[in-house]
């Protein structure tokens, strides 16, 4: 598999699943990585939730598989545009408020973006961040 093709499904994946955990999270560490329970249980609420809980739990649930789907069929687009390479760092994940910056600041310069897959624009977003040397 090529690395941009790694790197993008690994980033995706990462990603939304730091972006749910962090909307679901009201207290602790937002960069911890979502555990299979917490995704079971934003799925599937307890009847006892109230309706603002469930349909939070709802978005999450929608958005985690929304980005994991997006994480299988990104690399597929990239490997076939030959889009460049991007290198992670090896101390760990972008976290999850470094990838919002550097997202943002891609849409600004690349407005164009705006129509195309969130997943497409995150990616080449982090790509243009982290270029190989």
């Amino acid at each position: 598999m090529k690395s941009s093709t790694a790197m993008a499904m690994a980033a995706l994946i990462l990603f939304s699943a730091a972006l749910a955990k962090a909307e679901e999270m009201e207290s602790g560490a937002p960069d911890e990585t979502m555990k299979a329970d917490e995704l079971q249980q934003a799925c599937n609420p307890a009847a006892s939730l109230d309706q603002a809980a469930k349909d939070r739990g709802a978005l999450i649930c929608r958005y985690y598989f929304r980005g994991l789907a997006d994480g299988m069929f990104i690399p597929k687009v990239l490997q076939a545009s030959n889009a460049p390479d991007g290198c992670m760092p090896v101390d760990g994940p972008i976290p999850p408020s470094e990838s919002r910056k550097d997202f943002l600041a891609y849409m600004t310069k690349q407005p164009e973006m705006a129509q195309r897959s969130s997943g497409m624009a995150s990616i080449m977003a982090i790509i243009q961040n982290y270029p190989c040397e």
